[in-house]
């Protein structure tokens, strides 16, 4: 099923020069995410996010339904190692090392921190971190030399992380009540598409 997938999305990037018949594929592929607004939002009021849609759009054109279950974002990495779906969202290789992923991504993205107003703070590389108690979800990749941060034991104290589900919304909490002085998060990015 991972290979018929795979191709599947291979498909739509390659529009037709893939070797395989369209009768190969899945009619229909079942993905798990997080409300992660807005790529993609469990919350039908926000539309249901840009990633949500696009991939959406594009698996229609090649005649797959596409179902998207919200979880935790580390549920639904679960989920998908565990072959109780077929794969995820919005996934970078970082977070489900163990996963395929197609070799043209669908959209890039930029890490941006977010503070209260008061906080004269910039990020100055992965030493400026060490004097400010940063916010970020369990689970999640923000890239080099973020992640590496993240995971350093000894940054930990300095480090409030959460899980489960409305994280986003738990780490503004947080950054207006001053448990935490900074969010890591990401800014949407642009989409590619294969020519």
């Amino acid at each position: 099923m991972a290979r018929l997938i795979r191709r599947a999305l291979l498909s739509i990037y390659v529009m037709g020069l893939s070797s395989f018949s369209l009768a190969d594929l899945p009619k229909k592929i079942h993905l798990a995410t997080t409300d992660w607004c807005p790529y993609a939002c469990a919350d039908a009021y926000e539309g249901p996010g840009a990633v949500h849609e696009y991939v959406s759009d594009l698996l229609k054109q090649q005649g797959i339904d596409i179902q998207i279950d919200f979880y935790p974002w580390s549920r639904a990495i679960h989920q998908v190692n565990t072959g109780r779906l077929d794969g995820l969202l919005t996934a970078i290789p970082k977070e489900a090392p163990d996963l395929m992923f197609t070799q043209t991504p669908i959209m890039s993205y930029q890490v941006c921190f977010f503070s209260s107003y008061y906080v004269n703070w910039s990020y100055q590389g992965k030493d400026s971190l060490k004097s400010i108690k940063l916010g970020a979800v369990r689970g999640y990749g923000y890239g080099e030399p973020i992640d590496t941060y993240l995971a350093e034991r000894g940054n930990h104290q300095r480090i409030s992380f959460i899980s489960g589900e409305n994280a986003t919304a738990r780490l503004f909490f947080m950054l207006e009540t001053n448990r935490i002085r900074m969010i890591n998060m990401f800014l949407l990015g642009k989409f590619t598409t294969a020519n």
